[in-house]
């Protein structure tokens, strides 16, 4: 099948939060500009497909009670619903692309269910969110982790699931399962970013490195958690890897003590202490190698695991993944050869999107009549505006 399907990741839509990487004053205008584009072009594109954390129930501070998705889509109700004016919105780009947008479930929403979504939908249009793959309005969140094209040759999914501290976390002893550490370090992190804003800096997207998920930002040190691990190791003791990260970022918040509001799932209000007890082997000595690579996503990206992906499926042609917020195109150069591209983040902080460290990014894959695919990187040439241009660009048999 010729035409167009379009990649987006890592909006992280919340409730307008401090703390929320996305705020709608910030971002709305940028992201009005990527539907914008989809209604310009609906009639080439094929899908367009959401991959991952386009809410987010993780960016609040300890005390925070986090929403559920009924809540962020009320709170962000002209991003929905049909606008007027043509501004852009996701009920006139699902009718514009005959009802053909998908979401797969990333870490930050992975308790967020398709039918709750559509529930709130149907008060409002016929259109409706597909899953990744199928046609099961109501598939469960646990089960829509990834999509695939009619011909299998398009592969993607958020990400998270080669990262240790944020896939799914189903041991019998977290309570909150399958909310991974992950989770908990981000709520740590919600606590430091409230103590840095003040008038001048009223929420969380004027500091700089705001959504930046990468742990180093943090204090956290891939090297150092390695080493300490080892010396655990040596001293024939298990290394609790999920207390070792939590307690390097409570220091750098300068916080002994945590307790997290758990209201949204399950209720209680766990302290970082239990936190610590609820992922016990999560990192296991007899696992080193796979661990530590999955230990250093946060750091070093998904690529390995994308060229892993293509030697197990040769089928597949090109493969996007969001989850790192660090857009990528990583290709030989050769015709022959698989693309894998990250379709990088949409919630960037002010300063790091005016230095031009940091851009909002989408990727449109277009499949050609000759069975060969062109991999183009569109960019926000300006997030005030919501302007695309065009970025780096790919072209493969």
């Amino acid at each position: 099948m010729t035409g167009k399907t379009i990649f987006i990741s890592d909006i992280h839509m919340g409730i307008n939060a401090r703390t929320n990487w996305y705020q709608d004053r910030v971002h709305r205008k940028a992201l009005k500009g990527f539907l914008r584009y989809i209604l310009k072009h609906a009639t080439g594109i094929n899908e367009v497909v959401i991959l991952g954390d386009w809410f987010d129930q993780w960016t609040y501070s300890p005390t925070g009670n986090p929403p559920d998705v009924t809540q962020i889509m009320e709170d962000n109700k002209d991003i929905f619903i049909s606008q007027e004016d043509g501004s852009g919105d996701f009920i006139s780009v699902m009718e514009a692309i005959r009802g053909n947008l998908r979401f797969i479930n990333g870490n930050h929403d992975m308790l967020v269910e398709l039918k709750d979504i559509n529930g709130w939908l149907a008060q409002h249009t016929d259109q409706r969110v597909y899953p990744g793959v199928g046609g099961d309005l109501a598939k469960p969140s646990s089960e829509n982790t990834f999509y695939q094209n009619d011909n299998g040759k398009i592969y993607a999914e958020h990400g998270h699931l080669y990262d240790l501290f944020n896939k799914p976390a189903n041991m019998p002893q977290n309570q909150y399962a399958p909310v991974p550490v992950g989770h908990f370090i981000t709520r740590t992190v919600g606590d430091y970013v409230l103590k840095q804003l003040d008038s001048a800096h009223p929420n969380s997207a004027c500091l700089k490195g705001s959504g930046d998920p990468n742990y180093s930002n943090f204090g956290i040190d891939l090297k150092v958690i390695c080493e300490t691990i080892i010396d655990l190791i040596k001293r024939g003791e298990e290394p609790n890897i999920s207390e070792i990260t939590l307690d390097i970022v409570l220091s750098f918040d300068k916080t002994g003590k945590l307790n997290y509001n758990m209201q949204w799932h399950c209720g209680g209000c766990p302290s970082s202490d239990a936190v610590d007890n609820y992922y016990p082997g999560l990192f296991s000595p007899g696992n080193l190698f796979e661990d530590l690579r999955e230990a250093g996503v946060s750091f070093e990206g998904l690529d390995c695991f994308a060229k892993q992906h293509f030697n197990k499926n040769p089928r597949v042609r090109v493969m996007v993944m969001g989850h790192t917020h660090d857009y990528k195109l990583v290709w030989s150069g050769r015709e022959k050869d698989p693309v894998y591209m990250n379709s990088g983040f949409y919630c960037a902080s002010i300063p790091d999107m005016e230095s031009g460290k940091k851009m909002l990014t989408f990727v449109e894959v277009i499949e050609t009549d000759n069975a060969g695919f062109t991999i183009n990187e569109k960019k926000i040439a300006d997030y005030k505006t919501g302007v695309v241009i065009q970025g780096q660009s790919a072209t493969i048999d």
